[in-house]
């Protein structure tokens, strides 16, 4: 039912919610206090509201809100005695930290499939529209029509796509595959007589980056990008007499990593589809796990060059548009990679025996969790 009723993940708090208020009662009889089952609530809401609100001004990374939340938090845990008012404050702490998150912005669209919860929304300044699955953030576009062509995020020029782009130099006919939409970004890339495909698995994808009220990038590219629905695997194996120039991955999303698109496996079917100077540029930015080592094993087992770019230059989420990235570019040869090869930016990724190769059969992602 919560799927077709929802737009968002309602369900779990809900159900934590409905948890707390069925607990066994453990107050005496008669020590009910009807006041303060709303007043604590109340209060624990806008301590939780206040929290978010302060650190978010002070741009406090995760840890230190993570413990100011424990403040809140530990004057819930005191109410577990009284169930009403337990569940009442629990709701409030979650209501007051899920309202007050994002400050400022206004959402334009919330939407969820199969595939988790996508949401479009424009900033506080009203300069860009975003749309963000989970924690992972998608995709933006300026509104400036003079900046409407311009590719942001993980994906700005000056960043290492942009670098990988612009050293590798694609043929003007050349073709792209791309495995992930997010906005349709990488279609500011494409030139005339470019052929670029975009291979994407959910329809809701492709449903909101062809909304040209929120994002223009692929109705700006017009005949040159297609998409295509399915598994990107599946989809770039059905077609075995295609070869592209570069083919990008970059299908994460909210952080979790579809397993079978980065396994032995997986990257020699990409080799099949690869033209004989042409490479493979790997979207790697996780909040969570590091995947460089994993990446180099594969690039190691089938006989690939494979170099690292991890860019930390930005000056804020909605500065100019650019994200933090970390890309990996793999060729058959250091001289597929143009003059990348010679660039002090990006780094040879030697692989290490300690790394488990993955295969269909085997992964490891307890072994790339990054703690911090």
């Amino acid at each position: 039912v919560a799927p077709t009723m929802f737009s968002g993940i309602v369900e779990y708090p809900l159900v934590l919610v409905l948890a707390c208020l069925f607990l066994p009662k453990k107050t005496q009889a008669g020590a009910s206090r009807p006041m303060l089952d709303f007043a604590v609530p109340l209060a624990i809401g806008l301590l939780t509201a206040a929290a978010v609100l302060s650190f978010q001004a002070h741009r406090a990374n995760g840890g230190v809100v993570f413990a100011a939340l424990g403040v809140p938090g530990l004057a819930l845990f005191t109410q577990r005695r009284h169930s009403l008012r337990f569940a009442l404050s629990l709701a409030a702490m979650l209501i007051g930290a899920s309202v007050f998150g994002h400050p400022g912005e206004r959402q334009l669209h919330a939407e969820r499939t199969f595939f988790g919860v996508y949401r479009v929304s424009v900033d506080p300044a009203e300069r860009y529209h975003a749309l963000t699955q989970g924690v992972t953030l998608h995709g933006m576009q300026s509104l400036d029509l003079l900046r409407r062509r311009e590719a942001l995020t993980y994906y700005h020029a000056t960043g290492p796509f942009g670098q990988a782009v612009a050293a590798v130099t694609p043929p003007l006919d050349a073709r792209i595959a791309v495995v992930g939409l997010g906005v349709g970004t990488l279609a500011t890339y494409a030139q005339p007589g470019q052929q670029w495909t975009f291979y994407e698995i959910d329809p809701a994808a492709e449903r909101i980056a062809r909304t040209s009220s929120y994002f223009t990038y692929l109705t700006d590219c017009g005949s040159r990008c297609r998409v295509v629905l399915g598994d990107a695997r599946v989809s770039l194996a059905a077609d075995p007499a295609v070869r592209y120039d570069l083919i990008v991955l970059d299908a994460f999303t909210s952080d979790a990593i579809p397993v079978h698109l980065m396994t032995q496996q997986a990257m020699s079917m990409y080799l099949t589809r690869l033209a004989p100077h042409g490479v493979i540029a790997f979207h790697i930015s996780s909040q969570h796990l590091k995947l460089a080592a994993v990446v180099a094993r594969l690039a190691g087992s089938l006989n690939l060059v494979a170099i690292e770019n991890v860019d930390r230059q930005i000056a804020g989420p909605w500065a100019e548009g650019k994200s933090e990235s970390d890309w990996v570019v793999l060729a058959r040869s250091r001289d597929d990679l143009g003059s990348l090869k010679d660039d002090g930016r990006w780094i040879p990724l030697i692989p290490s025996a300690s790394t488990p190769l993955w295969t269909d059969d085997f992964s490891n992602i307890l072994g790339v969790i990054r703690f911090r």
